[in-house]
């Protein structure tokens, strides 16, 4: 699902140093995959969601048949080691196992950029609706402040703000668009960041075109790529019958995959 990396584009930001942006980085395919994912697997147990404390089981597992009283009440995901939102603090007795591909999705994507030794062991899920908005803050809960945040965005673009160690510092303003990844390294690690609005009118949908152009691409005389790229490609025929009502989903919301090493 991952498109060939010398496809990638890369931007940094002069005065937010180890804030890194990478665009044209997943297939809609990927992108289709993870939010398919979110929505309908990491949702449950063991996973924990803000959904947990008033939902039952059978609620969340078919989801898409509460959607107006309880997709929309979706806020947070939390997988691997389990984030408490009261004490900023993680625990070996609250912790579950991380999912499979969001780890190695992760991870690969730490690699290319140079962190060879991350290890996702936290994973936080943010779904923003319509009129959603996230407040400045700082991640600095993790134990180890020199692996970094890979951030994943999908559905509607929002607007990011990234600024320094402090309020003080003014931020700069960037658009996440679906398929966009920010990775949060160095100094930019510990900076305060916010999402202060999304933009509902921006959705793109995921179509087909991006796969199949990403498809011709990668495929050579190498055995091994044709063969993961055909596989990618191939992973479409999973969508058709119920995308829609994902892509009803993501007109108005935002999906963010956010993974760090404890």
């Amino acid at each position: 699902g991952l498109k060939p990396v010398n496809t990638w584009k890369g931007y940094t930001i002069a005065n937010h140093p180890g804030l890194i942006l990478l665009t044209d980085v997943m297939t809609s395919n990927l992108q289709k995959h993870l939010v398919k994912r979110c929505l309908n697997d990491l949702v449950k147990q063991p996973n924990k969601t803000n959904l947990d404390s008033y939902t039952k089981e059978e609620d969340i597992d078919n989801i898409f048949i509460n959607f107006s009283n309880l997709l929309k009440k979706l806020r947070w995901i939390t997988m691997g080691y389990h984030h408490n939102w009261d004490t900023k603090l993680y625990a070996e007795e609250n912790k579950s196992e991380m999912p499979q591909d969001i780890s190695e999705l992760a991870e690969c994507i730490a690699k290319v950029v140079g962190f060879t030794e991350f290890t996702a062991e936290a994973g936080i899920v943010n779904v923003y609706h319509k009129n959603s908005s996230l407040a400045g803050h700082v991640d600095n809960s993790e134990y180890d402040f020199s692996s970094p945040i890979i951030s994943l965005s999908l559905g509607c673009t929002c607007i990011f703000l990234i600024g320094g160690p402090d309020k003080t510092s003014e931020p700069t303003a960037l658009y996440l668009r679906s398929g966009d990844v920010v990775v949060m390294s160095g100094e930019a690690r510990l900076c305060y960041h916010a999402v202060p609005c999304i933009i509902t009118s921006s959705y793109t949908c995921l179509n087909d075109k991006s796969t199949t152009d990403c498809h011709e691409k990668c495929f050579d005389s190498n055995e091994n790529n044709s063969k993961i790229n055909s596989e990618s490609y191939t992973m479409d025929n999973d969508f058709d019958n119920d995308w829609h009502l994902y892509e009803n989903f993501l007109k108005e919301s935002r999906i963010n995959i956010n993974t760090r090493q404890v």
